[in-house]
């Protein structure tokens, strides 16, 4: 059973559920009912909504776009910036300092939860949605978002060939 533990055939695995999951959401039909549209909705199949704002032009669409791709990059960042430098060093009893001061430390330890949560709230509005459209910016900030920390991580440590 130690195979099931390789992080590529991990991988595998998710991307063969992946392409079977799309594959029977086509099959169904889901994706011809405005999943796949692109630009401003101009029917009620293709038109979609945003915390009740109708998108409907391509100034809304570019704005939603632009909101998409900054909430995915804040969370992200924020998620990294924060957790990795103070969250999970809260939690940690062999860690017993801090390079930050105690109030600071209180300050973001208590406004963190309202932080996330506002930014996961976004990120099921825009989910919801259910246009790749505005789904594929979303993912595409919290990517890139996620880029430098995982380059600088993988900088400093050395790998068999």
């Amino acid at each position: 059973m130690s195979f099931l533990n390789n992080p590529f055939l991990a991988v595998i695995i998710f991307i063969l559920f992946l392409v079977g999951f799309f594959i029977y959401l086509d099959l169904e039909g889901s994706f011809a009912n405005g999943f796949l549209h692109f630009g401003p909705g101009n029917d009620k199949d293709n038109t979609t909504y945003f915390m009740g704002i109708e998108i409907n032009s391509w100034s809304k669409v570019l704005t939603l776009y632009a909101l998409c791709f900054c909430t995915g990059l804040l969370k992200s960042y924020y998620d990294m910036t924060v957790d990795t430098n103070i969250i999970q060093h809260l939690g940690n009893p062999n860690v017993t300092s801090l390079p930050y001061t105690k109030s600071g430390v209180y300050a973001v330890g208590l406004i963190d939860p309202l932080i996330m949560h506002s930014l996961w709230l976004l990120e099921i509005l825009i989910t919801i949605t259910v246009q790749l459209q505005f789904i594929f910016p979303l993912i595409l900030g919290e990517y890139i978002g996620d880029l430098p920390y995982l380059l600088s991580a993988l900088s400093t440590k050395e790998f068999t060939s």
